[in-house]
């Protein structure tokens, strides 16, 4: 268990066969969120938090890049590859806000 902020918290685990809603085999699985009672419902595919795993994983699973499934109601895969000191996560998204910032 990673702590995700005063509230909340981050779980990871090594994955296996029927991870995902599939019955896919992922080398990953997670969850993440904070309890409902704060009123916030759980983070459904976090690909801002993999890339804080991904270091982890990659040495763990000796390769540098993975699939992760984030286990939530709505649930989804993280394509995560590590290259040298950066993380470049990947998968399906959607654009739920778009902005412009002004330095």
């Amino acid at each position: 268990m990673h702590p995700a902020g005063k509230e909340g918290c981050w779980l990871d685990a090594a994955g296996g066969e029927g991870d995902e809603p599939s019955g896919d085999c992922v080398p990953v699985s997670s969850w993440g969120g904070v309890p409902a009672a704060q009123g916030i419902n759980e983070d459904p595919v976090t690909g801002s938090a993999h890339c804080c795993l991904a270091p982890f994983w990659q040495r763990h699973l000796d390769r540098p890049e993975f699939i992760a499934y984030q286990a939530s109601a709505r649930g989804g895969d993280v394509r995560v590859r590590v290259e040298s000191d950066r993380v470049k996560p990947g998968g399906q998204a959607v654009t739920i806000w778009r902005g412009e910032l002004v330095v």
